[in-house]
Order: structure tokens, then C-alpha cells, then sequence
């Protein structure tokens, strides 16, 4: 980390000292009016991601290019496909719950509803015919016509469907008109997010960001160069470069092969999280039929990373046609692992209904099935809390205090439910036996600690409830050590937000929440001060230089 920071110090200073007008413009675009972190933070995700590819500087050059090509081209380019990917995929979702606003109306013997229905089925089917033809223009004007017809008393009256249930129709009305919100808002995205402009406006914005990006990409080179060489000098490798050293050694046919020879079987965990790179390297070592590979799409979590879940998906599902094809020439074999032996069948109920509405082709096979008859004991259910933020009495709050009190809230609520379940009686899969949960049983999940994880900390064990923080992040990452960097960037610059209020709540001056809001307030009414006695200053001065 220390090393990239002064890669990137060095670039900078180096583009600063030279004052060029193409670097201030681009700084202009794309950074804030404190700092250069957007900058930075841009520079360092796109060497990331040049990082995950077999060819960095070829992939660069041609995504780049990609930015100038003809309409026609650009029409039929990767980005074009996503849009519609997603597009089709959103009115498939909407189909399908207006479908089964349908079929319930039908059901339940609904007259004139299923009618009212079959109506909003067949205007989102009309919406689908431009979309699965990929017509943009076509699309563009259905999306801007589409209208669902006003959501009638009568058409959900006792009197309208004599043959239905009248103590159904007002909770078979609440469950038509919530699909039908969903799918408004769905066609709004659509309309004013994806198809707000006409093919040329999109082109043409698009085509315009040519010299942003051939810029940024020139920073990237230049920063990776200067990483590179501080690396080269200390005589380091970081993982990155293992892998694109090892992956340019074995572009040469001779290398590859004498590994493709000495490797007998090639096993592959946790494949949902290979990248590109890792992949290439992977396809230039293993054989025609000594490849295992082991993962779970659901698992997929280190995007950030640079994973690439799609590299899982297109071999599960090339293996998946091939079995069920019976192909004789094939040595592909799917074996789907989906016997959990580890979670309850509530927990198992739970993960399916909700991968099975967010996943495509989300079927038996993906499906996680527990083990019996041991999962059915002691079966408490999952459960949802949801805190809600009324701030209105906080609404001035900066962004960093205000995100500090929602975890702060929802250490408290954690607090809570730890002590209202201690003591219920759960089934030990290990001990085979039933006991009364303890406070060792309990895990605390978040997707980070950092700015998260010493509130937790702290509020648990206000309240009797010991806790270790498994910060695995590394060095850097630690609670006490970002506490410390933060010190070190106020001694270097004390008009930081968050580095002065990640010092402030430490245990190093343990201010409360409540205070930090207070103080910042206070601080910030000074500043304002300061700043018109600045103004007023300046103006001062003007006047006096001109004999006013």
C-alpha cells in the first residue's frame, strides 16, 4: 500500500510541477474541489483491473478505441449488448410478475379483474417485441407510449366478480396493485436511465469521452511504470506480478507444454473467483481431460478483486449441455454438490427463495437441499430487521457522523437480539446434543470493518458482551494501524474530514458520537466565520488597491 501511494505521489507531483493544461482540465472533470482522491482512486481501479488481463496494454488499446469506431460498430459493441442485456431482463421481470397478477385474478375467479390483468400483461408484451429484436429506436418509443390503464375501484368489486371470494378481493387488490408499482418502476429506469437519448446522442456522448479516456489511460501507463520501477529498485514482486510473470512464461509454447507434461491432474477451489488472467493461465497448462474445477456462483464475493463469476458460469453451464446431451465425445462431467450439511432448513428455505428470484436459471440443480433429519432440529426462523432513520433532528449532520450513528444504532439492535436469544435451547451438530446458546456461539457478518468494526467493538462490550474484531484485511487495514495513518495524514494535512473524525472516535481521544456531532457543528460555524472574514478581507483590499 505504502509503495502504490508513492507510485501515485510521484505521478502526481511530477503532472503538478509540469502544470500541463490537458492534466489541470482533466482534473477539473473529474476531481473534487478539495482533493485529487477521484483522480487517484480512477488511476488505481483501471491498473487494477489491467492487472486481471492476460494483455493489459492490448486490452486498453482496444477498449479505448473502441471509443471512436463508426455508429454501426459502436451499435453492435459490448457496452450496446449490456444495455440490452439488462433491458430484457427487466422486462422479463416484468412480464413474469404480471403474469402472475393473471393467473391470481384468474384463480381466484376474478371476472373483470383478470380482464384489468390480462390488460397490463399485453401492454408490457407489446414493450417486449422491440426489445427482443434489440430495435433501440423502436424500443425508445414504446418505452415513452407505455402507460398501464388507472387502477379502478370496480374492476376489484364484489359487485364486478360475483364469482369470487369478497373477503379475498381487497388482499388480491393489494397484491396486483404492489406488482404493478414494481413494474412502473421498472419501465421509469428504462425509460429515463437507459433510452433517454436518441442512437446519435448516445453515440456521440459516447464518442466524446475519446480523449478523457486516452488521457486517464496515458496517467495509468505512467503510474504503473512508476510502481514498477520502485518495485524493481527494492528488489519486490507483489501477486500481481507472479501471475503475469508466470503467465508470460508460459505464452511460450515450449514452457506451456513441459507443464501441460509434468501436471497429471489440475485441481482449481473456488473457481467463481478466477479472473482473466488466472483463467489464461489455467487454459495454457491443463490438458484435454485433466482439469477439476470447484466453486459456487452464489459464493462470489470478491468482485472488487477482479473476479469474473461469468468464467464459472460458461464452463457450468458448457459441462451441463454436454451431460445432458449424453455427447460420447465428451470427457465433461457436472457433478452439482448441493447437500448442505451445515445450515437448518429454514436457513436452506430462505437462500433458495431468494437466489431463485435473483439468479437466472435458478433450478433444482443450483438449488441447496439440507441434510435430514438433523437440519429440522430446533429450526428457529430467520428474521429481517429493518432500523429506520429519522433525522430529522440530525439533518445537518456530515455524511461521516450520520453513517457513524447508523452503525452505532445497529450495534445497539445487535446488543438486543444477542440477549433476548441467549439462553434458547439449539441443536449442536458437532456434540449431537440440545443446549442453551451462548455468547461463544454467536458471529457478528458485515461486508467491512473499516469505520464499521470499533463501533461494533466498543458498544459490545459496553454491554457485557466480549468480542473479538477478525480483521484479516491486513496490516494496513487494521482498526489501530488506519487509526494511526489517520494521525499521520492530520499532522500532514489537519482540514481532513475523515482521517479527523476516524482519530476523534478512536480510543486515542474517545469522543461519543453525540460529541463528534457537536463539535463538527461547531467547527464548522468557525469556519464559515473565518471564510466571510476572508471574503470581506479580500474585498477590503480591492477596494483600497483601486483608491476606493
Amino acid at each position: 500500500v505504502i509503495l502504490e501511494d508513492r507510485a501515485m505521489d510521484k505521478l502526481m507531483e511530477r503532472r503538478y510541477e509540469e502544470g500541463g493544461e490537458a492534466f489541470l482540465t482533466f482534473l477539473d472533470k473529474f476531481s473534487g474541489d478539495r482533493s485529487d482522491d477521484k483522480v487517484r482512486s480512477m488511476i488505481k481501479e483501471l491498473s487494477d483491473r489491467l492487472d486481471s488481463m492476460p494483455e493489459p496494454e492490448e486490452w486498453l488499446d482496444e477498449k479505448t478505441e473502441a471509443l471512436r469506431t463508426g455508429k454501426d460498430a459502436f451499435m453492435n459493441s459490448e457496452a450496446v449488448e449490456f444495455l440490452w442485456q439488462e433491458t430484457q431482463k427487466t422486462v422479463e421481470n416484468c412480464l413474469k410478475l404480471l403474469k402472475e397478477s393473471a393467473e391470481m385474478t384468474v384463480k381466484a375467479g376474478l371476472t373483470r379483474g383478470s380482464v384489468f390483468a390480462a390488460g397490463d400483461l399485453s401492454k408490457v408484451a407489446q414493450l417486449a417485441v422491440p426489445v427482443g429484436e434489440k430495435k433501440y429506436e423502436e424500443t425508445k418509443r414504446e418505452l415513452s407510449l407505455f402507460k398501464l390503464d388507472a387502477m379502478r375501484k370496480e374492476n376489484f368489486s364484489a359487485k364486478s366478480n360475483p364469482e369470487a371470494d369478497p373477503a379475498c378481493l381487497d388482499d388480491i387488490k393489494a397484491q396486483v396493485d404492489a406488482r404493478r408499482k414494481n413494474v412502473k418502476k421498472a419501465i421509469e429506469y428504462l425509460r429515463d436511465k437507459l433510452f433517454d437519448e436518441t442512437e446519435d446522442q448516445m453515440y456521440q456522448g459516447v464518442s466524446s469521452t475519446y480523449d478523457d479516456v486516452k488521457y486517464l489511460g496515458d496517467l495509468v501507463r505512467e503510474y504503473r511504470a512508476a510502481f514498477a520501477e520502485i518495485k524493481r529498485s527494492k528488489g519486490l514482486m507483489d501477486f500481481s506480478d507472479l501471475e503475469r510473470f508466470a503467465y508470460e512464461i508460459l505464452k511460450h509454447d515450449e514452457a506451456a507444454e513441459f507443464y501441460r507434461e509434468k501436471f497429471r491432474h489440475i485441481f482449481v477451489d473456488e473457481y467463481q473467483d478466477s479472473n482473466v488472467l488466472q483463467e489464461a493461465l489455467i487454459s495454457r497448462i491443463a490438458g484435454e481431460n485433466n482439469l477439476f474445477t470447484v466453486g459456487d456462483v452464489k459464493q462470489s464475493i470478491y468482485g472488487f478483486r477482479l473476479a469474473e463469476p461469468e468464467i464459472f458460469e460458461t464452463r457450468y453451464r458448457k459441462y451441463k449441455a454436454e451431460y445432458e446431451e449424453k455427447d460420447k465425445d465428451t470427457s465433461s462431467l457436472k457433478i452439482d454438490l448441493n447437500m448442505n450439511f451445515r445450515s437448518k432448513n429454514s436457513v436452506i428455505d430462505l437462500i433458495n427463495d431468494v437466489f431463485g428470484e435473483v439468479m437466472e436459471n435458478y433450478g433444482e440443480d443450483e438449488a441447496l437441499y439440507a441434510d435430514e433429519p438433523k437440519s429440522s432440529k430446533n429450526n428457529w426462523m430467520p428474521s429481517l430487521y429493518l432500523i429506520s432513520e429519522d433525522w430529522d433532528d440530525t439533518e445537518d449532520l456530515d455524511d461521516a457522523i450520520r453513517d457513524m450513528k447508523k452503525t452505532e444504532k445497529e450495534a445497539l439492535l445487535t446488543v438486543k437480539l444477542i440477549r433476548d436469544s441467549l439462553g434458547k435451547i439449539i441443536y449442536d451438530t458437532k456434540e449431537d446434543v440440545e443446549r442453551p446458546l451462548r455468547k461463544r456461539d454467536i458471529v457478528v457478518l458485515m461486508r467491512g470493518i473499516k469505520n464499521r468494526g470499533d463501533v461494533f467493538y466498543k458498544i459490545l462490550m459496553e454491554n457485557n458482551i466480549p468480542c473479538f474484531v477478525d480483521d484479516n484485511k491486513g496490516y494496513f487495514d487494521s482498526i489501530e494501524i488506519n487509526c494511526f495513518m489517520s494521525l499521520l495524514q492530520l499532522v500532514d494535512n489537519p482540514r481532513q474530514d475523515v482521517p479527523l473524525l476516524t482519530v476523534m472516535r478512536s480510543e486515542i481521544m474517545g469522543f461519543e458520537i453525540g460529541e463528534l456531532a457537536d463539535t463538527i457543528n461547531e467547527m464548522s460555524i468557525k469556519i464559515n466565520q473565518n471564510e466571510k472574514m476572508q471574503t470581506e478581507l479580500e474585498t477590503f483590499s480591492k477596494e483600497a488597491s483601486n483608491g476606493e
